[in-house]
């Protein structure tokens, strides 16, 4: 085998070999670094896109927010009912922190609806034609 050792100064691969072995080590390297730009560039399969960042989930924060205000409760609030900060509320209304169905169970509870409701409110806001 080749007693190759890889040197990084100042982040350039330096190939230190047995000349002999220098051109399989070059042949290596260049490989690699095509396969990994390859790779990069290549889409493998369809790409999704993620539901927190669709016009539904935007639809569902909306669905959220007015029930909130329905309650006529404040962000503060409905954090102090949570256990949570405000800002936590703040992020997850306007879609920076994702929403677990457990985690919206309970924001139901804090504005005293239930699940049903704010589903069926859901629904109601999803049938309606939205502006693009």
């Amino acid at each position: 085998m080749s007693q190759c050792e890889v040197q990084v100064p100042r982040r350039l691969a330096v190939f230190t070999c047995k000349p002999k072995y220098a051109i399989f080590a070059y042949a290596i390297l260049a490989y690699t670094i095509l396969d990994c730009k390859l790779f990069a560039s290549c889409q493998l399969g369809p790409t999704v896109e993620k539901s927190i960042y669709t016009q539904q989930y935007g639809l569902f924060l909306a669905t959220l927010r007015a029930a909130r205000e329905s309650a006529g409760l404040l962000q503060s609030e409905l954090a102090a009912r949570l256990n949570v900060d405000q800002p936590f509320v703040s992020k997850c209304e306007s879609g920076q922190r994702r929403l677990d169905f457990i985690e919206v169970r309970e924001w139901c509870a804090a504005i005293g609806i239930t699940l049903n409701e704010l589903t069926a409110s859901f629904e109601q806001t999803m049938a309606r034609p939205q502006k693009r």
